[in-house]
């Protein structure tokens, strides 16, 4: 909810579509799916990919010397148990 929270307040989600979250028709599922129209770049999937996902997108932006761009990755406190979050920390 995080993540929908965020891409809200951006712009890219409308807060009534929280009505139907995690419910057939609605766009927002318990995992994200890829959906560019509504800001989510990546299907996650299992916890703390994201983290390990995130890693290599600002990697790849620094070998090809883009320096303008932010990544952000969101975690929660559970998810930091993966090893996948301590091995790209």
């Amino acid at each position: 909810m995080a993540l929908y929270s965020i891409l809200s307040d951006l712009g890219f989600i409308d807060k009534k579509e929280y009505l139907l979250f995690c419910k057939v028709g609605g766009i927002l599922g318990g995992h994200p799916t890829r959906n560019p129209s509504i800001g989510v770049e990546i299907s996650s999937g299992s916890l703390g990919h994201g983290a390990s996902i995130g890693l290599g997108k600002a990697l790849a932006l620094k070998l090809k010397n883009i320096l303008d761009k932010n990544i952000y990755v969101v975690l929660g406190d559970g998810e930091c148990n993966e090893g996948s979050v301590w091995e790209a920390a």
